[in-house]
C-alpha cells in the first residue's frame, strides 16, 4: 500500500466522521425540539407550570453538547483543509490545474469541500435555529412566568405558582443569566 492509498483513507475516515457528527448534531437538535414540545405538553395538561422554570437548565446542559459537535466538526474540518488538503495529498500528487476566479491558476485544494463554505454568503442559519429552540422555546417562557408570577405576587392577578417570591426572583435570575450565557454562547460559536 502506498502513501497516498494511506492518505485517501484516512481523508475518506475523516470525511465519514464528519458526516458521521452532522447526523448525531441534527438527531441531538430534532430530539430536543421533539422533547420540548412533549415537555410543555405534559406542563399543560397536568398543569405543571412551576416545571417551565426548570428547563433553561436543561437547555444549558444539551446545548453544551451540540457547541461540542460543532467543534468537532470544525476541528476535524480544519485538519483536512490545512494538513490533508494543502499538504499531505499536493506532496504525493502535485498541484492540480483549476479554473479559479475568472483567471487559470493553480490550487492545492484539489478535494476542498471548505472552499464552497468559504466563499458563499456566511449566513449562519443555525445559530438562528439554536437561538429560536434554546432562547425563544426553553428561556422566554421561563423568565415570562416568573416575571408574572413575581407581578401576580404583588397585585390582584391570579397566582399559578405554589412557590414562594424568593424562589421566583431567584429562579428569574438564574434564568435570565443562563439566557444571556447561551445567547453568548450560540453567537461566538
Amino acid at each position: 500500500m502506498d502513501k497516498l492509498d494511506v492518505v485517501l483513507a484516512e481523508y475518506k475516515a475523516l470525511r465519514d466522521e464528519i458526516t458521521d457528527k452532522f447526523r448525531l448534531y441534527l438527531q441531538i437538535y430534532s430530539m430536543y425540539a421533539s422533547a420540548l414540545l412533549i415537555f410543555y405538553g405534559l406542563i399543560f395538561v397536568h398543569k405543571i407550570y412551576d416545571l417551565i422554570i426548570v428547563i433553561p437548565i436543561f437547555s444549558l446542559a444539551l446545548l453544551f453538547r451540540i457547541l461540542w459537535e460543532q467543534t468537532v466538526i470544525r476541528r476535524i474540518g480544519d485538519y483536512i483543509h490545512t494538513e490533508m488538503e494543502e499538504k499531505k495529498i499536493p506532496m504525493l500528487t502535485g498541484k492540480i490545474n483549476v479554473k479559479n476566479n475568472q483567471e487559470l491558476g493553480y490550487t492545492n485544494l484539489w478535494m476542498g469541500w471548505q472552499h464552497f463554505w468559504n466563499e458563499t454568503p456566511h449566513i449562519k442559519y443555525h445559530q438562528y435555529s439554536l437561538l429560536m429552540l434554546f432562547l425563544l422555546f426553553s428561556v422566554v417562557p421561563a423568565v415570562l412566568y416568573n416575571i408574572y408570577n413575581i407581578i401576580a405576587h404583588f397585585t390582584r392577578m391570579p397566582k399559578v405558582t405554589i412557590l414562594p417570591i424568593y424562589l421566583l426572583v431567584l429562579f428569574l435570575i438564574s434564568n435570565f443569566f443562563l439566557g444571556c450565557y447561551m445567547l453568548y454562547k450560540i453567537k461566538w460559536m
